[in-house]
């Protein structure tokens, strides 16, 4: 099939087998079956008008079979992807079930107005006003019945999880009542271009939901959970997965005492230095923190002495984790400069509001943080 026309018609849209566009496009389906096609040629409009081109031009030449590609998630075969026929790449244009169904319904119900090119290449919305039959029509019938170029959808209020995640973290370290079996890591974790919230909870014997951790398993709504029964290998398995070894990995700490408010602070401050390096290809950045309770300091005094010089009243503290993952070396001035520069921030605004400390865990510290600096001088001495 000859797809002149439609690059003659769609200049830098319309990419051929062997070109960058293609192989990347082609290669980046979510399943197996979808990668395993081959395309004649794969066209990616940047608008409505493109994609109207596209269909105008298919009809006019009869440039024979077209798929459809928005995410590419459906895992079969000859749904998104075509062989030998030509895919209709719409990633670039920037149904199912959300977290968020249980109150709102299905996804298509939030969808009040569709813009889609039709099979004749005319461009219409469907809504309640106009094109009804057709609103209908594509939220049950997928592709079938045109392209859609632009969803307008209703919105509705939806608190912040994360101070609630905070906050549970800060009962559960101040706790009078301390369970020894539990520990907990929060964590708020930045990769392309989304925040996650990260609870990561244990507990030393077999039981799905002890109360001291149901106010972390009770937070809506979640992407994600796998509480279970496991051995510590088996939770160990699944935490490394999430972090492939090879890449560019960099850890930074600090520590200050316990408080709501600096913890919520200390995540704009993130926030602010993630703007300058956001576009850092493949970067991860997470901000991490995990109690360190008056009842660990306790047991650790009981044991002869905290070499590092804490005191059970030094608690609760919060130990910092600022971790980094890129790929290119050439960001490595970047990324440690602006992380840094984090660390500094953070310290500061510990020191304005009274709750600054001098530990600085030794297994999170970047190289040339004062680690030693933050022990007692008598522990120093020993040394």
């Amino acid at each position: 099939m000859d797809y002149s026309a439609l690059a003659n018609a769609l200049p830098g849209r319309v990419h051929a087998p062997g070109s960058t566009q293609y192989e990347t496009s082609d290669s980046s389906y979510f399943a197996a079956f979808e990668n395993e096609l081959s395309p004649a040629c794969i066209v990616q409009p940047q608008n409505s008008a493109e994609v109207s081109t596209v269909i105008k031009t298919i009809a006019s030449h009869g440039l024979g079979y077209l798929a459809i590609r928005s995410g590419g998630h459906t895992p079969w075969a000859v749904d998104a992807n075509i062989n030998n026929g030509l895919t209709l790449d719409l990633q670039a244009l920037t149904g199912g079930l959300s977290y968020f169904s249980a109150a709102t319904g299905f996804d298509c119900d939030n969808v009040f107005n569709f813009k889609v090119v039709l099979a004749s290449g005319d461009i219409v919305q469907a809504n309640d006003k106009n094109n009804r039959d057709l609103l209908i029509g594509l939220k049950v019938g997928s592709y079938n019945f045109g392209v859609v170029t632009r969803f307008d959808l209703s919105t509705f209020k939806q608190a912040s999880v994360y101070p609630q995640l905070v906050q549970a973290f800060s009962d559960f370290a101040e706790s009078s009542t301390p369970d020894e079996l539990a520990h907990i890591i929060v964590a708020t974790s930045w990769s392309a271009g989304t925040e996650t919230g990260v609870s990561n909870i244990y507990y030393a014997r077999p039981v799905t939901e002890p109360p001291s951790l149901r106010p972390f398993t009770a937070l809506q709504p979640q992407i994600f959970q796998s509480i279970r029964v496991d051995s510590l290998l088996g939770f160990a398995k699944e935490q490394s997965a999430f972090s492939k070894d090879g890449a560019r990995q960099l850890y930074f700490t600090t520590s200050f005492r316990l408080d709501v408010q600096l913890i919520l602070e200390a995540r704009e401050l993130w926030l602010d230095a993630l703007k300058h390096i956001q576009d850092v290809p493949g970067l991860m950045l997470s901000l991490v923190f995990q109690p360190l309770t008056k009842g660990i300091l306790s047991h650790s005094a009981q044991r002869g002495g905290n070499a590092l010089g804490l005191a059970p009243d030094d608690g609760p503290l919060v130990i910092t984790l600022l971790n980094s993952v890129y790929t290119d070396p050439v960001n490595d001035d970047r990324v440690v400069n602006a992380v840094l520069g984090l660390i500094s921030r953070i310290e500061a605004a510990a020191r304005r509001s009274g709750k600054a400390a001098r530990y600085r865990f030794t297994n999170y510290a970047y190289r040339n943080q004062g680690v030693f600096e933050g022990y007692e001088s008598r522990s120093v001495a020993i040394l």
